[in-house]
């Protein structure tokens, strides 16, 4: 293989790695968004959902992670 190739494909091979750091970097980012609005929709639903001596006494929603 020349010098050259060799080169093309090593450039070839940063510039996947690069692409599937970012697209991890991307969805990791988008789960963080997901739990984020999660906990901000369980406490809406605790706030409205349930009466006050309930939340008083710890009762709460949760979102939880499948496991």
């Amino acid at each position: 293989m020349s010098e050259e190739l060799r080169e093309t494909d090593d450039a070839l091979v940063a510039l996947v790695e690069q692409f599937y750091r970012v697209t991890r970097a991307d969805v990791a980012a988008g789960w963080e968004r997901i739990r984020h609005d999660a906990d901000v929709i369980a406490a809406q639903l605790t706030e409205t959902l349930l009466p006050a001596d309930m939340r008083a006494a710890g009762l709460r929603f949760e979102w939880a992670e499948e496991r």
